[in-house]
């Protein structure tokens, strides 16, 4: 069942949640979501990336009976209202979310599907200028607006792993802050995607 949105200011933005917060309501749209898989020590797990209507992005996860219920519930780029959950500190190492918090859900929790008024957008970024980058060693997902200056060749090479053929092309950008650096771009589909 589909419940009419209410105000934003209804709800709490992703932003306040601390580990203090226990009575709180969200509305976010589910922007990127994993398939059901499960765990090492045999239980179920659902994450799920939340995006509120200020693009700030969450990570939730479902554990074992409420994995495997809301797995059918939770579509990407519909927008539910979630309450019920915990908020926790994240593990950077296990997520790519730009967030210190991250919300865990069981079967108790309260989510609902809401209408889509369009007050959220269907991706989540967090945009980083190539200036911050350069101070910054830690391997991560980074979201960037560039122009493209030079293309490279693209160039194949054989994997040492499985030896099959891949394909690798760098590129050169720039942002606003005037710096330059070579991206790599991998995969020949992706490459003759968006080299052309």
């Amino acid at each position: 069942k589909v419940h009419k949105s209410l105000d934003n200011e209804d709800y709490t933005p992703i932003k306040a949640l601390n580990t203090f917060n226990r009575d709180w309501t969200i509305k976010a749209r589910v922007t990127n979501r994993s398939d059901l898989r499960v765990t090492q020590k045999g239980g179920n797990l659902l994450k799920c990336e939340l995006t509120d209507f200020l693009g700030t992005v969450i990570e939730a996860a479902f554990f074992n009976d409420a994995a495997k219920a809301y797995d059918k519930i939770l579509k990407k780029n519909r927008v539910y209202s979630f309450a019920g959950g915990k908020v926790g500190i994240a593990n950077k190492r296990f997520t790519q979310v730009k967030n210190d918090f991250c919300l865990t859900f069981n079967m108790g929790c309260d989510i609902k599907e809401l209408e889509d008024d369009g007050g959220i957008d269907k991706y989540g970024f967090e945009f980083m200028n190539l200036k911050q980058l350069s101070n910054d060693d830690n391997v991560k997902t980074l979201d960037l607006a560039v122009v493209v200056v030079e293309v490279g060749p693209k160039d194949s090479f054989t994997s040492k792993t499985d030896g099959q053929t891949r394909f690798k092309q760098p590129w050169t950008v720039v942002d606003d802050t005037n710096h330059a650096i070579q991206i790599t771009l991998w995969g020949s589909e992706f490459i003759d995607k968006y080299a052309s």
